[in-house]
């Protein structure tokens, strides 16, 4: 019986997805490539640590609430010694947001719910926010709003080649699945 059929919808598989533990096997793929996408939230953490039990959770409920900006990797750093040597923590709890395959933003300690928030908020928005998926819907908008009696005037040929701008190209958007006319540089 599929989770939509016991009424639970997708969320459960959703943020499975959201937050997983990483071994020194899987560092790698958990953190360095996915953040290639999305930002990764890493929480460096230990069994032992009392700061750790209580910030852990507060991390998960906003990287939760992210609703899917930023996702979120544990590593104990008991279990997973060498990764902590090599990002040099000295300390825990240590979180990190790592953007790219680099650690771009971080802080070490326990931290209030609004300093939480505000973390999660600046790495979220270094993928941008929705980027390229934002600027199609903005720009399909945009031509929504052009009368079809109203159709572009091109622009004279004499003054394309006074300026050696080269032909348009014409081009199927494989984005939003229209037509498009792309101007190619002109080769230096």
């Amino acid at each position: 019986m599929g989770a939509s059929m016991l009424g639970l919808g997708e969320t459960p598989q959703v943020q499975a997805d959201l937050i997983k533990d990483a071994t020194e096997a899987s560092f790698l793929a958990d953190v360095i490539e996915t953040s290639q996408t999305i930002p990764v939230i890493v929480d460096f953490w230990a069994t032992w640590c009392g700061p750790c039990k209580t910030l852990g959770p507060m991390l998960e409920a906003a990287v939760k609430a992210a609703g899917g900006k930023v996702k979120m990797v544990k590593v104990d750093v008991d279990q997973n010694q060498r990764i902590a040597a090599q990002l040099r923590i000295q300390s825990i709890p240590t979180v990190y947001a790592f953007w790219q395959g680099q650690p771009v933003d971080g802080f070490q300690g326990a931290v209030p719910a609004s300093e939480l928030k505000a973390f999660i908020d600046r790495a979220a928005a270094l993928a941008g926010d929705g980027g390229l998926a934002d600027a199609i819907a903005a720009a399909e908008e945009m031509l929504s709003e052009v009368p079809p009696s109203m159709p572009p005037k091109p622009l004279p040929r004499s003054w394309a080649k006074s300026r050696k701008i080269p032909p348009p190209t014409l081009a199927l958007s494989a984005a939003t699945s229209r037509w498009a006319i792309w101007i190619r540089p002109t080769p230096s």
